[in-house]
């Protein structure tokens, strides 16, 4: 399996939707093989976020703050989600091949987040 978790200053980052970094864990029979950090293209914005993620052969995400069309259009892409973590990807990791990872279901929030130009514009209003 790969795991995605975002990433930003050594840190799960908060707010999936912007995230620039991801991590990626190649995982196998409870081991983790290998982790690497890939960028984001600026164009993959909102909507190009799980199409990214297929790209990189990504089955599952740990993630922080997410907002609900992306937890659904994730679960719509077939990758699960535990959100509501913070802290350590490293940790984060660890825990989650361990089985030990919890999700927590209040993580995912309502799109209410005040960026302009949003209204199904892919990165527009989402100033990195």
């Amino acid at each position: 399996m790969r795991i995605a978790i975002p990433v930003r200053n050594g840190a799960i980052f908060g707010h999936f939707g912007q995230v620039s970094v991801f991590l990626l864990a190649d995982v196998e029979n409870g081991q983790i093989l290998r982790q690497t950090e890939v960028a984001v293209p600026e164009q993959s914005g909102h909507h190009g976020l799980p199409a990214f993620l297929l790209e990189h052969g990504v089955t599952h995400v740990i993630a922080g703050g997410m907002g609900r069309p992306m937890a659904d259009h994730l679960t719509r892409s077939g990758i699960p989600a535990v959100v509501g973590v913070t802290g350590s990807p490293g940790e984060a990791l660890a825990a989650f091949v361990a089985g030990s990872l919890q999700s927590d279901p209040t993580a995912v929030h309502e799109h209410h987040h005040g960026h302009e130009g949003h209204g199904g514009h892919e990165s527009e209003g989402h100033g990195h």
